[in-house]
């Protein structure tokens, strides 16, 4: 574990000001060419899905893995500031990457990402050993790389990382915010760079290698359904929701379930139901065939029946653990398992506060940030 300084990338920013060679805004970089959280590239099948009720089992305990990251946009350089952390339903911590005690802040591991928009000459041989300036499979980072891009890199890089200083110990099971491991959309026929697609198959290998053997260990976590259409894109869907959904993204077709149910007459207290198992094997045959559940939670046990939707995925056949996972939400059904709120809320303040310094220091150092990105620290300044 290093100790590290922000205050080695101020010097770095003030040499490269000191120079005045800053060229044109790329305008690129910035672009929302597509989203990497999109979701498609694989064959799916509903064959034996059901819909269900499920009843909390507690008794479990989760360890919750998340990350969280922020753009900081200049028009010198744009760094993306990434932190991921582990903890349970109490708020126990088992890893923080950066670790921030006080004013005291350690690594391993790089956990921001620097592009720049000049040219860096020989300075670039100044940048701290907490920063990368290459992306997963060991391509430079440079002035027109989509930002978005690379924040999701080093974001998904920390939370791997996370997850495997976790597996390597026994202990509880994981549930991680977000897909076990990601398949974004881009890999499977649209036309994006080369080094964008490279760069998240080095993720995916990475996280698949942490993954080998525990398994049965890990729970993904998904609250954005509306990026992929894993549900209706099976044959059996329209049988499954009682309606035609061909084309309807998850969430919608959550939707239609829900209303479904409010239309039969749901018992109170409300409960739970799950949609599944969606079997999905992408197209990639490299990558391991996927579980998935989708859960209704109600809001409130009785009026108004209100849901709100996720997914739960796995590398094996979760259906059993259903009511165990449920049994991690609180008493009154909480939108998610409270070990994955607990690990959200901490990975949000840890990287709030390493954006919060990296830019006051810059700004301080009469470093120029886009509109975005003051509005951005100004929001996060009052909340």
């Amino acid at each position: 574990m290093a100790y590290f300084d922000l205050a080695e990338i101020r010097s770095l920013f003030e040499a490269v000001m000191r120079r005045g060679e800053l060229e044109g805004f790329s305008a690129k970089a910035r672009e929302r060419a597509y989203d990497p959280e999109q979701e498609e590239g694989a064959d799916v099948s509903l064959s034996g899905a059901s819909i269900f009720p499920l009843e909390p089992e507690g008794g479990e305990a989760f360890v919750g893995v998340d990350g969280s990251s922020r753009i900081l946009d200049s028009f010198i350089a744009t760094i993306a500031v990434a932190a991921a952390t582990a903890v349970d339903r109490h708020g126990n911590v088992y890893v923080d990457v950066p670790s921030i005690r006080g004013r005291i802040m350690e690594s391993s591991v790089p956990f921001a990402a620097l592009a720049f928009d000049v040219d860096p000459g020989d300075l670039e041989k100044r940048i701290p050993a907490w920063v990368t300036t290459k992306n997963p499979n060991g391509q430079a980072y440079h002035r027109d790389y989509y930002r978005i891009q690379m924040a999701h890199e080093i974001r998904t890089f920390l939370e791997t990382e996370v997850l495997g200083r976790i597996l390597r110990s026994a202990g509880p099971r994981i549930l991680v915010d977000g897909p076990v491991y990601p398949l974004p959309g881009f890999l499977f026929g649209q036309r994006v760079r080369k080094e964008y697609r490279e760069a998240f198959e080095e993720l995916i290998d990475r996280r698949l290698r942490v993954l080998k053997g525990l398994e049965s260990r890990v729970i993904g976590v998904v609250k954005r359904l509306d990026l992929a259409h894993w549900i209706s894109s099976s044959d059996g869907a329209e049988v499954l929701v009682g309606v035609p959904c061909r084309g309807l993204n998850d969430l919608q077709v959550m939707q239609l379930v829900a209303e479904r149910l409010r239309k039969k007459g749901m018992e109170r207290p409300f409960k739970a139901h799950a949609l599944g198992p969606v079997v999905v094997d992408p197209l990639d045959a490299s990558f391991p065939r996927k579980y998935m559940y989708y859960l209704a939670v109600p809001s409130r046990p009785y009026e108004p029946a209100t849901f709100s939707f996720l997914r739960l995925e796995a590398l094996f056949d979760l259906g059993e653990d259903l009511v165990r996972i449920l049994g991690d939400f609180s008493e009154r059904l909480a939108p998610l398992p409270l070990s994955v709120v607990a690990a959200d809320r901490r990975s949000r303040r840890i990287v709030r506060s390493v954006a919060s310094r990296l830019y006051s220091m810059l700004r301080g150092a009469g470093v120029a940030f886009t509109y975005e990105t003051n509005r951005m620290m100004e929001a996060m300044a009052w909340a």
